[in-house]
């Protein structure tokens, strides 16, 4: 079973598999350094010195992040007022050293005085320090059996100040969030921190800690259990003091039942919120509150009281804003409205954007931050006009929440060894500045390698390379020998795109095909077993969720290869088609939605349209490009040339989303698609007789150069027929 495959990785456990010893030693330091120069020598670190400077006090963060680095390798340090002889290396806090003037800049300087090895941190701000501390733990490590670390020298700040991500439960602690198999754990708290400080993350924001189950999702207006309290003090205890600024907050729900819904004038719910809260302030940290996709339906009590979901936000948001800094002066809110994209991109709700937009900038006071998607809800291209509009209308800078990566997966997923080539092209680098923060929408620890690596980009975009990058990442998050095994891994698991983890006749015709794969993924991860360190894969990389799933996807097409649920839907198309253009099963395969695989999941469209079962593609560089169907021909060879019937729509734009139609490698159409807007149509291509074989691949290909996953370009098919005996070809519209 694939549970057992899995829980195998935590069995296994060799000494040095402590996922905690993250960052592994790669030589260098990442993010990559404005200006770093590294040295092909080695400082014993057998019994160091720590001499602290400064406000630096032996309890520090800062303290405790380097001696645990150190002795988890297997060295000694002691806080010491000076130097004693048996001291092998000092390493000094906030020593005397320059560093740049900028924002959390730091230097790390080496020298030997007296025969004796020193190394000098100084940060120019708090954060600087902190950057100082985690970089120099990068470059700890054993060599030949003994623990030293790398003389380096370096001179180093950011270049976009604010980098950050929301993070699922994983960053969490354990017991909210346990493996869905027997026997297994997950780190606590600590590591998801670890991650955020060495990968120099300033600005993380928590989604799940208030809620640590199902019920309290559900029931937002409990009081939260002490748990939760003593979670939220040990992330304000570590993080707050070094100066990140870290976030935890609710999405509360406002859609059906109405007894869930959110009522903005009610004293019980504005209680509930500000309890919660009260709670991250009273931690150290700042609140978050989301209306994201839930803000609609209103409850009838804020349609009477408000009129306007803008109303009744502003009004909820300023209440609890007043009330909590009556008590935490420094306490920042956070907030994600329901028209959090734009200017690209329509909306459906029953008020006007822009007006909700601006009354939120002219109206909630500047510590309120406000999140933005781009300017569609999965943002790709990012300029000054797309800024510029956002801007204009809340008055402050806005918080990127970054819905996608660029890469060639289904659903968007980072199969942790894919490079992210995406963050240089997406963003011209006025729109970064105009930004406050960048947040990349990031569950793990799927996309821990992911965050590193747009932390990289970030900190240093001039010295950004996309595959360095993500080699790196997944060196200090996996250990550098991890990196063949994981890519194997993904060329296998790329097999299962298509399919896009849905059950569909078209998933169970290539059932032999899925087994061959599933084969292929099983056997790498028991290699992946056998490495050195699998509880650092299991921590670090999202790599074994993925292969679970598509484990566990395989077994599901295998148990009902007929998915006999899909049949009435196929019927309804196929009705439809059959009053359309005279279905005559001698001559006719008929194909549905469902028929196809590689696309978006088949389901009803009714936007501006005849509600039909549709599929669709995105554009080439999605992982949602192509729509693939078999079909057979018989008798074979064929006698003449065939047809293919095809009913689809284009998108909602005035340029037709280009599309190539191709039968086995046989190119039948390619150009602008042929198909209405907001209706659906038919078209009839022909298919000559010398590209058929008895066992056929019928393709679409969305030709559009995006990598956007969610509005135009798309192409969207509702059958496809394929006709023998072609006489007279005439296009039927």
């Amino acid at each position: 079973r694939p549970v057992d495959l899995i829980k195998a990785m935590y069995d296994k456990s060799p000494i040095d598999d402590d996922p905690m010893l993250m960052p592994f030693y790669t030589g260098t330091i990442q993010p990559t350094p404005q200006h770093v120069t590294y040295h092909d020598h080695y400082l014993p670190l057998a019994n160091a010195a720590l001499i602290l400077r400064g406000d630096i006090r032996p309890d520090d963060t800062r303290v405790e992040i380097l001696t645990d680095r150190i002795t988890r390798y297997g060295g000694k340090v002691n806080v010491a007022a000076a130097p004693r002889p048996e001291h092998d290396t000092v390493i000094i806090l906030q020593g005397d050293a320059r560093p740049p003037d900028r924002e959390q800049a730091y230097i790390i300087h080496t020298t030997k005085r007296n025969g004796r090895d020193i190394i000098t941190l100084r940060g120019r701000d708090t954060l600087g320090s902190l950057w100082a501390v985690s970089s120099l733990c990068q470059l700890v490590h054993q060599r030949d059996g003994k623990t030293v670390v790398r003389a380096t020298d370096v001179s180093d700040y950011p270049t976009i100040p604010n980098r950050g991500y929301l993070g699922s439960q994983w960053w969490q602690a354990a017991q909210f969030n346990p493996w869905p198999w027997p026997g297994a754990t997950c780190e606590t708290m600590d590591a998801g921190m670890h991650h955020t400080i060495m990968f120099k993350i300033n600005k993380p924001v928590y989604r799940g800690l208030l809620r640590p189950n199902r019920d309290l999702k559900t029931n937002w207006r409990k009081p939260r259990p002490e748990a939760v309290r003593q979670v939220l003090k040990t992330v304000g205890d570590k993080l707050t003091p070094m100066g990140i600024e870290w976030y935890a907050g609710l999405r509360y729900l406002t859609y059906k039942p109405e007894a869930d819904q959110l009522r903005a004038g009610s004293d019980e719910d504005f209680q509930a919120i500000y309890e919660q809260g009260r709670m991250v302030a009273a931690a150290g940290g700042h609140f978050s509150i989301k209306f994201d996709d839930i803000r609609f339906p209103m409850h009838p009590d804020d349609v009477r009281d408000f009129g306007t979901a803008r109303e009744a936000d502003i009004h909820l948001l300023l209440r609890v804003h007043t009330a909590l800094k009556k008590d935490f002066p420094d306490v920042k809110m956070l907030f994600c409205p329901p028209f959090y994209w734009g200017p690209t991109s329509h909306h459906t709700y029953p008020e006007s954007r822009d007006d909700y937009l601006f009354a939120l900038g002219e109206r909630l006071p500047a510590d309120v931050g406000i999140f933005w998607t781009g300017h569609s809800v999965k943002s790709a291209v990012l300029t000054p006009e797309h800024t510029d509009w956002i801007t204009e209308r809340i008055k402050r800078k806005p918080y990127l929440w970054q819905n996608g990566m660029g890469t060639p997966h289904m659903y968007g997923y980072q199969y942790v060894t894919d490079p992210l080539t995406a963050w240089p092209k997406w963003w011209d680098r006025r729109a970064l500045e105009a930004i406050d923060t960048v947040m990349l929408n990031a569950g793990g620890p799927t996309y821990a390698v992911a965050v590193a690596t747009l932390s990289d980009f970030l900190w240093n975009p001039d010295a950004y390379d996309a595959d360095r990058s993500v080699r790196q990442a997944v060196a200090k998050l996996a250990g550098p020998e991890s990196w063949d095994l994981l890519e194997k891994l993904n060329q296998h698991m790329s097999h299962f795109d298509p399919y896009g983890l849905r059950t569909s006749p078209g998933a169970a015709r290539n059932l032999a095909e899925l087994e061959k794969h599933e084969a292929a993924v099983v056997a790498t991860l028991r290699e992946l077993i056998e490495t050195r360190r699998p509880n650092a894969l299991m921590q670090w990389t999202g790599a074994v969720g993925h292969a679970y799933n598509m484990m566990r996807y395989y077994r599901r097409i295998k148990k009902n290869p007929d998915l006999a649920a899909y049949a009435d839907d196929a019927e309804a198309s196929r009705r439809v088609a059959a009053g359309e253009i005279k279905l005559n099963d001698d001559i006719d395969q008929f194909l549905s939605a469902h028929d196809f695989v590689g696309g978006a999941n088949a389901t009803y469209y009714a936007n501006q349209c005849e509600r039909r079962l549709a599929t669709w593609i995105y554009g080439s560089k999605s992982a949602a490009a192509t729509l693939r169907a078999r079909f057979e021909i018989d008798p074979f060879p064929p006698a003449g040339d065939y047809q293919l019937i095809v009913s689809a729509q284009d998108d909602e734009t005035e340029k037709a989303c280009a599309i190539a139609v191709k039968v086995n490698d046989t190119v039948i159409f390619e150009g602008p698609n042929p198909f209405v807007r907001r209706g659906w149509s038919r078209h009839t291509f022909r298919i000559p007789a010398a590209a058929l074989q008895r066992y056929n691949t019928l393709t679409f290909h969305n030709t559009e150069p995006t990598s956007r996953r969610g509005g135009p370009p798309f192409f969207m098919l509702n059958y496809a027929v394929v006709r023998k005996g072609l006489k007279k070809l005439k296009a039927r519209k």
